[in-house]
């Protein structure tokens, strides 16, 4: 239960820490909170600064649930009055195909098609 501005500055160190080790950082918000939603997005606003002001890609996973169900991510994209993705819902399985129907049923289909392609972006910046 530490305050959102304790966790920002371990974060801060330890975006640091990566970044002076010349690695590439990617940070990540944390989904929202079935009873602790100010909260949460205290944390992800302070995360959402970091990545601004550092210049760090970010994968704004709060905002890509909210944004697939702004109203019932409680027990669809999150288990129900959890904060874990859910894996297997409606047939969607965290293997399914990352169609836009798909990425409104399995909350770690969402979490990897957002790595999957924000390492796409990393690879296509830096690599190619």
């Amino acid at each position: 239960n530490r305050s959102p501005q304790a966790f920002l500055a371990d974060l801060t160190k330890a975006v640091e820490c990566i970044l002076a080790n010349h690695s590439i950082c990617i940070l990540s918000t944390i989904p929202p909170h079935p009873s602790r939603g100010e909260l949460s997005q205290s944390y992800n606003q302070g995360v959402r600064e970091l990545a601004k002001k550092k210049a760090l890609l970010l994968i704004d996973f709060a905002a890509e649930i909210l944004k697939r169900r702004p109203k019932d991510w409680n027990g669809t994209l999150l288990g129900k009055n959890d904060v874990h993705p859910t894996a297997n819902r409606n047939g969607v399985k965290t293997t399914s195909a990352p169609t836009d129907e798909n990425l409104r049923e399995s909350g770690y289909l969402l979490r990897s098609w957002l790595s999957v392609r924000k390492i796409a972006e990393v690879k296509g910046k830096v690599m190619d």
